[in-house]
């Protein structure tokens, strides 16, 4: 079930921290 749920959430976590790096390029 952990597995399952890191699965889930592993996307998602790539997916905002991709968000978080343009917003901070486009602040630079």
């Amino acid at each position: 079930e952990q597995a399952e749920q890191t699965k889930k959430t592993c996307p998602v976590s790539v997916a905002l921290a991709g968000t978080q790096i343009n917003l901070d390029a486009r602040l630079v």
